[in-house]
């Protein structure tokens, strides 16, 4: 059976090319090498990649490694073992690495894939205009940057700036070891901090901020849901805009602002403005002066050191209350005004 080409090898390259029947080997005979036909075997593996007309192979002097140009101009540099190199102006300086796109760099073991990204730490990922330059760190999106060991950002202008640090989302940003920030423009400023949900904060070290934004701004604060403060250490603000803003301090419910240290309120459009007060119910007020006081149920007044005023207003809503220094008032509509006075029953 006749062949048209046959396959020989060549000293001048030291591999195998496949040349015309007619053609001599180094005895005499016709040398004649089909470049085009070596070329496009080379170039299958990437069958399915859009090349300028003008391609070409730029560096590699490395076992197995492999660089391609996108076009006539620039230079692919695949520059160690195994190293890949693809695109205009792609880097893979990294025994292992993989450069994917234009102006792309990688190190060892390291992958980067778009347009100007950078894998540039050992085992580093950098997907799109991203920037990975530590250790582990992983990127992904568009000015994206992860910027020390195993550090994790993911989402357009995200960014991981300490160790194990993760940003999830648009423009969210974890800035110190260990924190995390999930959410649009979510902030995790402080290490092992927590901010998940869009416009959250997380301000200081064992902060936790979820919902949308959430702020908590004091060692080991909580604030869980939308538009909740807890400011001051240990603070916890639970439900639905709850304003704590003092150290200690607890509110859970909706509508609830605690003003004061080491107060405690449960319930909805309520406020303790006293140190160490405790409110519970509904439309409850412990004033500045109720220092130790405490309101139960609904529409409940306590304005008096450790006075206590539990129940209910009356049909005129007037407000159960106990006014003065340690007076209880318990019923409904009652009021204990005086020093120590008691009040019950139903006014």
């Amino acid at each position: 059976m006749n062949k048209i080409f046959k396959v020989i090898w060549s000293k001048s390259k030291q591999c195998y090319v496949v040349v015309s029947e007619m053609a001599k080997n180094t005895t005499g005979k016709k040398k004649i090498v089909i470049a085009g036909i070596l070329a496009s075997l080379m170039m299958q593996p990437l069958a399915t990649m859009d090349v300028d007309a003008n391609a070409s192979f730029g560096f590699s002097n490395k076992k197995g490694s492999v660089s391609i140009n996108g076009h006539s101009t620039g230079n692919a540099s695949a520059t160690e073992e195994n190293a890949i190199a693809i695109g205009q102006n792609s880097n893979a300086t990294g025994r292992g690495g993989v450069a994917l796109g234009n102006d792309t760099a990688a190190t060892w073991n390291a992958f980067a894939a778009g347009w100007n990204a950078k894998a540039t730490g050992k085992g580093a990922i950098a997907l799109g205009q991203a920037t990975a330059n530590s250790e582990s760190a992983i990127a992904l999106g568009t000015d994206t940057s992860a910027t020390a060991n195993s550090a994790t950002a993911i989402g357009t202008s995200a960014a991981a700036s300490e160790s194990s640090a993760v940003a999830i989302g648009n423009a969210a940003n974890a800035s110190k070891s260990d924190a995390i920030a999930v959410g649009t423009s979510a902030a995790a400023s402080e290490s092992n901090t927590i901010a998940l949900g869009k416009n959250t904060q997380a301000k200081t070290s064992q902060a936790i901020a979820v919902g949308e934004g959430a702020v908590a701004d004091g060692t080991a604060t909580i604030a869980i849901g939308a538009g909740n403060n807890a400011t001051g250490w240990g603070a916890t603000a639970v439900g639905k805009n709850v304003q704590v803003t003092k150290e200690r301090s607890t509110g859970i419910g909706w509508d609830l602002t605690v003003d004061q240290s080491a107060a405690t309120l449960v319930g909805y459009n309520s406020q303790v403005h006293a140190n160490q007060g405790t409110g519970l119910g509904s439309t409850i007020n412990i004033t500045s002066a109720a220092q130790y006081g405490t309101g139960i149920g609904y529409q409940v007044d306590v304005s008096g050191k450790n006075a206590v005023a539990i129940g209910s207003s009356g049909d005129l809503g007037t407000h159960t209350a106990a006014s003065a220094t340690d007076a209880i008032s318990i019923g409904t509509a009652t009021v204990a005004s005086g020093e120590a006075a008691t009040a019950i029953g139903k006014k």
